[in-house]
């Protein structure tokens, strides 16, 4: 037996935990240049809401639903503040189309509500903002 056969047959496979999951994805988002194709791959989102009983007189939400196709999600970074909650999610596809749908609501009448459309095409993310009236 060579000693390329001994080293694999000493590589046992596993799965990776949430914490190297998260290391490995955190590496790719802030070296874009050096990952350049992993890169294109993920789709980092910010989700974050307004909860009620903080005395505030308006609630906001900002969150995504995948419509179509399959994907990994990893929180990055989560932070709760008072009533405030926000969350770095990144969006990783397994399959080729993803569709995902954020939806961004406020309950001030001065503030604009939208919904982002973002595609998977199997090379990059595509995406597009319609603005939605209240």
């Amino acid at each position: 037996m060579s000693l390329t056969e001994v080293k694999i047959r000493e590589l046992k496979a596993r799965e990776l935990t949430e914490e190297e999951i998260k290391g490995l994805v955190d590496e790719i988002l802030q070296n874009p240049d050096r990952y350049q194709t992993e890169a294109k791959l993920i789709l980092k989102l910010k989700t974050d809401f307004r909860r009620r009983g903080c005395g505030y007189r308006y609630l906001y939400s900002n969150d995504y639903k995948v419509l179509y196709g399959e994907v990994d999600e990893v929180v990055l970074y989560r932070s709760e503040f008072n009533c405030d909650v926000s969350e770095d999610v990144a969006i990783i596809p397994k399959t080729v189309p993803v569709v995902v749908l954020q939806r961004h609501h406020d309950d001030n009448p001065d503030t604009n509500d939208y919904a982002t459309l973002y595609v998977f095409t199997g090379s990059e993310w595509k995406s597009m903002k319609f603005p939605i009236p209240k």
